[in-house]
């Protein structure tokens, strides 16, 4: 199975469709769908125009199983620093602990994951950007709380028009319609139709999860807290005793229905620096 690098682009130029219009459906609650989106892109024009500067201590951590079920975990501990303004981004780290061991500091390192994102403290404007509602049919799937805040969960679903672009499902606050959680649809992620394809060799279905939470407030603004992403190929139709993976003729499976999860990696964010947050502000009513 060829393994390639797998990238979720957030893109540091947030004006991605250059439409004004929204798609919308009415949703199957009380909530307006129409003020929804009108407050979330009021948060999201605050979050494009702010200017910010701060630096946060960045945990990697990723797990790589073979079919056999041998893992091999790495970490690193990087310096990270991201500068805001106008909707474009700088990012830069600096790698200080490998495995938990200190190395001689490493400035501007290259992530060594698979799984890697560009600066996501900007997928919000990409989903919910009034400059990007055109592009998209947005509903409400349900009203769900997480972190111990109230949120409304959207669907956000590119128009056939438009082709693959990010998209997947958005947990928007119900108080302030800040962004508290996205899940990427994963036939938006970087490589997935390669990987789709390594799934189809091997006669598995592939299962993979890329999702970003935004713990972190400052001055009305949310910023990354966790990242994470799964990749798993899930043989459903086999019997124990098949031969999967060719490049291994020894290998059989172990139990019909057997899952291979091949690998996780996270990326923690805390100890936020913030060396200035610079927001405007302006609400709407939500109607009933």
């Amino acid at each position: 199975m060829e393994i390639i690098r797998r990238t979720i682009i957030i893109c540091a130029s947030l004006s991605l469709l250059g439409m004004a219009a929204a798609g919308a459906t009415e949703p199957p609650s009380s909530a307006d769908i129409h003020a929804i989106l009108k407050n979330s892109a009021e948060y999201c024009r605050r979050l494009g125009a702010a200017t910010f500067r701060f630096i946060c201590q960045e945990t990697v951590k990723e797990t790589v199983r073979d079919q056999k079920g041998k893992k091999t975990s790495k970490s690193y501990l990087y310096d990270y620093q991201i500068t805001g303004e106008k909707g474009k981004a700088l990012e830069t780290r600096t790698l200080m602990k490998v495995d938990g061991r200190s190395v001689p500091r490493r400035k501007n390192a290259r992530l060594e994951t698979g799984f890697y994102s560009h600066v996501s403290v900007y997928a919000p404007v990409l989903l919910l950007g009034q400059e990007n509602q055109g592009g998209y049919h947005y509903r409400v799937v349900k009203s769900d709380r997480l972190g111990g805040r109230k949120a409304w969960v959207l669907e956000v679903e590119p128009l056939a028009e438009h082709g693959v672009i990010l998209h997947g499902r958005v947990w928007v606050d119900q108080r302030d319609f800040s962004v508290l959680c996205i899940e990427v649809n994963p036939a938006a992620m970087g490589g997935h139709e390669k990987q789709q394809e390594n799934a189809r060799k091997m006669g598995a279905e592939l299962q993979m999860s890329d999702t970003h939470w935004y713990g972190f407030s400052r001055n009305g603004l949310r910023f990354p807290s966790r990242t994470e992403f799964r990749e798993e190929y899930r043989f459903a139709d086999y019997p124990p005793g098949t031969r999967l993976d060719l490049r291994d003729p020894t290998f059989i499976a172990p139990v019909r229905g057997w899952t291979w999860k091949r690998s996780e990696t996270s990326f923690t964010y805390g100890q936020y620096q913030f060396f200035q947050v610079q927001v405007e502000y302006q609400a709407y009513p939500l109607r009933k």
